[in-house]
């Protein structure tokens, strides 16, 4: 399932390290689609969202040996 505070990327994507291609290639697509049809995107070139640092369903509170994973 994508999610949209993953940048629209599935927790296995991010898992297995693979995001950043993704979002690579989803980028590719954005820039060749306004290279096409600038006329379409009236807010000038689309960018896909980046991955955030971290994620959290529950943060923990005041734990200071909590690592992110990135």
């Amino acid at each position: 399932m994508y999610h949209s505070s993953l940048a629209m990327l599935t927790p296995s994507m991010v898992h297995h390290g693979i995001a950043q291609e993704v979002i690579s290639q989803r980028q590719n697509a954005l820039d060749a689609a306004f290279a096409e049809h600038p006329g379409r995107f009236v807010n000038g070139a689309p960018t896909h969202q980046q991955l955030p640092q971290e994620v959290w369903i529950n943060k923990p509170e005041n734990e200071p040996n909590v690592v992110a994973i990135s």
